[in-house]
């Protein structure tokens, strides 16, 4: 892999929105080159109007690519090619076709920017090729990034996938194979209180998209974007110190699930 800085060198920035993630196609792949997909019923009145023009990315969700590989080397990985046909936003609604490569072995979360011409006002149809039986590709829509309010004097923050396999054992061997199971998808958020429409009181009790965007020694430049969606915050204790202590809220809660997005557009983990 390519020389990468050390986490701890790195700075987040958390912002909330009130709008969904939009899943726009759905593949599923069989066999490779061979796929199901379908297009899924967008909900417009949540934030949400592909014909005003959105980037459009394909997320690895599920199964990691290379799933149903034996062979996990690199050099033997085969990546997968996503084609959407549409059009895009212009008041002509020009066609367009944009292409995305999801670069072999990427982990579930992985989101790969469509790269077309102009943003998409609609899509026609999807075709997809390589890929191994039991990967999926799901087309997202991001939140604009006007809908997002920043998170003011977070005091730290985390997240926990959960376990997603549980080890199956035969007589005295450990581990025979693994079968999936449920991951319990976890954030944690701490802040200093603001004000109770300031702080993460405000979010409580509500569905919303977490944004943390990774900045590099907390310089200008974003390496990486986080999305969480569908977040809800179910525990929200508020602890007020002493005399001249700060006033600090915490926010327990779940997700639904995360996209992970390249900032520099070179992070591959076959490099």
């Amino acid at each position: 892999m390519g020389n990468k800085t050390v986490k701890n060198q790195y700075e987040a920035q958390l912002y909330y929105s009130f709008c969904p993630i939009q899943e726009v196609w759905t593949i599923s792949i069989t066999a490779p080159n061979t796929y199901t997909d379908s297009e899924n019923v967008i909900d417009s009145t949540q934030c949400y109007d592909i014909s005003a023009g959105y980037n459009l990315y394909a997320l690895v969700s599920d199964n990691p690519i290379g799933v149903g590989l034996t062979e996990l080397e690199c050099a033997d990985g085969v990546p997968v090619v996503v084609t959407v046909n549409g059009s895009d936003a212009t008041y002509s609604q020009t066609a367009q076709v944009g292409v995305a490569t999801v670069p072999a072995y990427s982990q579930v979360g992985w989101a790969v920017l469509i790269v077309a011409a102009n943003t998409f006002g609609a899509v026609t149809g999807v075709t997809i090729t390589g890929g191994s039986a039991g990967e999926k590709i799901t087309i997202i829509a991001l939140p604009a990034s006007s809908t997002f309010t920043y998170i003011g004097f977070d005091q730290g923050f985390s997240w926990d996938e959960g376990t997603t396999s549980r080890a199956i054992p035969h007589k005295y061997v450990a581990v025979d194979h693994w079968k999936r199971t449920r991951g319990e998808t976890t954030i944690s958020i701490s802040q200093l209180y603001q004000s109770f429409n300031r702080a993460l009181t405000y979010i409580r009790g509500r569905d919303f998209t977490l944004k943390a965007e990774i900045h590099d020694d907390g310089g200008a430049a974003i390496s990486e974007y986080i999305y969480f969606d569908k977040c809800r915050i179910a525990s929200n204790p508020v602890t007020i110190g002493a005399d001249g202590a700060d006033i600090t809220v915490a926010a327990d809660g779940m997700y639904q699930k995360m996209v992970v997005i390249d900032g520099t557009g070179s992070d591959n983990p076959c490099e």
